[in-house]
């Protein structure tokens, strides 16, 4: 992390780049990310820079993959770190980028611009930027943001382009509906996640159609619209139609968009056709058309995966369709397929139109039946949908939206994603390891109490996601060891009233900082024992600064301190409680919160406390019960005297009796 600070109009990003903050660049913004100017230290190289936005997690790992990697028309990160950052008034993800020669292809999505010819395709785009995809399959890398608005000119004579960056945002998320297949089409922008090579050859396909077109080529229809084309005509007649094209270009557009994505064209298939090999255009595979229709809100839908999509967009309409239970009897008899009905069937379940049934129950039912109708089709729960790799990912994203939040709670308690896995024809070898990473999940989301919950599936889930929580809401923290720097920060401008570990910090260190005790974090969660909490509290801080090595937090443990006070204040005896205030302060004035977390804590002496005060209560009883029958008059009481009188003979007469014992003994003794 840097240490850096603003310096007049420049702030030092490392040893190499500076930024200027108070020049902005919007002609390279990226949808996630606001560009400004920067530069080279030693050569004044003009640069730009993207400031991250504060919610999201940039791709930092495959920053780190694509580190310095300049010989290929690609934009990739030169530099990045969190430094101060003025316009936003707190601490920001900031990435350092070789500044393009030329413009962009396309300003803005769906701006339209001159249509190019099929030779400048070939020169300026296909031939230039085939070799980044090979390279990015080497290293198991996908880009996700191939568009045309994310093309630049390299160079001023506009002779090819240059791919811009992928790593400001979660892959997949800025991606504009038409430039993904189907199965991303469904999903939610945050929930596309990383997907595969051959999700970036279609992206690179439709890319070609828009250079062709100068523009969208599907104006005009509706992102709901635009997936039913795709399922009943296909990516290729939906983008192309009657374009009229050379029988070259045609073969290549019709393998980048087939929607099957088991038959799209690879890198080695685009590799012979660049080579000359000709091939037979690719005709799509399109689903079987039923031979009657299914009808919802008077549309008229013919496959299965159709209405499984009409179901996904309206989500209501597919509620009603549940509770009517005519699905399955429409698969059977249009489309003649027992098998697939009694799977529809089974999945809507006999009481699904039982008017019992809750709300909950037929939205995981829906799920269920169009895992049923369309097993490719990402999780779907209400308004939450995501491919099976991204639900974190779609977490995080969407975390802000309650509903989103409520639905995945909702989808991993049910164990949904385990059963889509379940549903699908073909078990990929990364299905064990995603079943095992759901039930994870469903063992945080069923605990409640800090640590764990919904929070702790957000950063187990994302391993470079920023802490979310509002004590941090100025900074950027988003590895363990850069936790507790950040809350001296934070104590260090005047620390607020609340404690300093909320359920997003336990729940962000306990996935990023390794060997926490379990025993620390249940007892944060004793809201029945302050003095216990507030000890905890301590501990679990010191155990993050143990486990990451650092030292020195001054207003951190001043701030400890104070949340404390009351574990001083428990004890009874005035002694100690002094003593164990005294410890607490020196502890502090160290600013090591490993002796504070143990100053306070003094389980004998508070044992000793407690016992010593238990015997103290009791005497302060007893006296209270004697003075209380005193002033009653117990002292004249008959009986009270009678007893009185008779423990005083007893004590006299056994007086006397010793002492005419001692005589006796002291005659015959002389």
């Amino acid at each position: 992390m840097s240490s850096a600070r603003p310096s007049g109009e420049v702030i030092a990003l490392d040893q190499s780049f500076e930024l200027l903050p108070n020049e902005r660049l919007p002609a390279f913004d990226s949808p996630q990310a606001e560009a400004y100017a920067a530069r080279e230290r030693q050569t004044g190289n003009p640069m730009f820079a993207l400031v991250a936005r504060p919610d999201l997690g940039p791709r930092r790992e495959i920053m780190l993959h694509l580190l310095r990697q300049e010989r290929l028309p690609m934009l990739s990160a030169l530099a990045w770190n969190v430094v101060d950052w003025p316009p936003a008034g707190g601490r920001r993800m900031i990435a350092a980028f070789r500044r393009p020669g030329g413009r962009r292809v396309q300003t803005q999505p769906g701006e339209r611009f001159e249509p190019w010819r099929e030779d400048d395709i070939l020169r300026k785009f296909i031939e230039p930027l085939l070799p980044v995809l090979r390279d990015l399959e080497a290293r198991g890398i996908t880009h996700r943001a191939i568009r045309a608005d994310n093309l630049f000119f390299d160079g001023a004579s506009d002779n090819a382009c240059l791919l811009g960056e992928c790593v400001m945002a979660p892959p997949g998320m800025d991606q504009p509906v038409l430039y993904e297949p189907i199965e991303g089409m469904l999903a939610s922008p945050g929930g596309r996640g990383l997907g595969y090579t051959a999700d970036d050859l279609y992206a690179f396909g439709v890319t070609i159609a828009v250079l062709l077109a100068g523009g969208d080529p599907a104006q005009g229809l509706e992102s709901d619209a635009l997936v039913q084309s795709k399922i009943h005509r296909g990516s290729y007649a939906t983008l192309i139609g009657r374009t009229r094209l050379s029988l070259p270009m045609m073969e290549v557009l019709r393998g980048l968009l087939c929607d099957h994505r088991a038959e799209r064209w690879t890198l080695h298939d685009m590799d012979l056709w660049l080579a000359g090999r000709r091939l037979s255009p690719k005709q799509p595979s399109l689903p079987i058309r039923g031979q009657r229709a299914y009808t919802i809100k008077g549309t008229s839908y013919w496959s299965v995966r159709a209405v499984a999509a009409a179901f996904s967009t309206n989500w209501q309409e597919g509620i009603a369709a549940l509770q009517r239970n005519d699905v399955a009897t429409w698969v059977r008899r249009a489309l003649s397929d027992e098998e697939l009905s009694d799977r529809v069937a089974s999945a809507g379940g006999p009481g699904a139109g039982s008017s019992s049934a809750g709300g909950g129950l037929r939205d995981r039912l829906l799920s269920r039946l169009i895992m049923a109708l369309d097993p490719a089709a990402p999780l779907q729960l209400r308004g939450f949908a995501s491919g099976i790799d991204a639900v974190g990912q779609a977490l995080a994203v969407h975390y802000g939206d309650p509903e989103q939040r409520q639905a995945f709670g909702e989808l991993i308690q049910a164990k949904l994603p385990q059963t889509w896995l379940e549903s699908q024809p073909l078990s990929r070898p990364d299905h064990a390891i995603l079943r095992k990473s759901f039930e994870v999940m469903h063992h945080f989301i069923v605990r409640t109490e800090a640590g764990y919950g919904i929070e702790r599936c957000l950063y187990e889930s994302n391993d470079h996601w920023p802490c979310l929580s509002p004590i941090l809401e100025r900074d950027w923290v988003s590895e363990g060891v850069e936790l507790l720097p950040a809350l001296e920060r934070v104590a260090a401008a005047g620390p607020p009233d609340e404690v300093p570990v909320d359920r997003h910090i336990a729940a962000f260190a306990c996935a990023r900082v390794k060997g926490i005790p379990e025993r620390v974090v249940r007892t944060m969660a004793n809201d029945q024992n302050e003095v216990l909490q507030r000890l905890a509290i301590a501990y679990f801080l010191a155990e993050v600064q143990r486990a990451t090595g650092q030292s020195g937090f001054p207003h951190l443990a001043a701030w400890l301190a104070r949340l404390l006070a009351p574990v001083a204040e428990g004890f009874h005896n005035r002694d100690l409680r002094q003593a164990v205030a005294e410890k607490i302060e020196q502890a502090a004035a160290s600013g090591n919160l490993i002796a504070l977390a143990q100053a306070g804590d003094d389980p004998e002496g508070r044992e000793n406390d407690e016992n010593g005060f238990a015997r103290a209560r009791a005497n302060y009883a007893a006296m209270s019960r004697e003075i209380a029958e005193l002033e009653a008059g117990k002292l004249l009481d008959a009986e009270h005297v009678r007893l009185r009188s008779r423990q005083a003979a007893s004590l006299l007469a056994g007086c006397i009796a010793s002492l005419g014992l001692l005589l006796l003994t002291v005659l015959h003794v002389s």
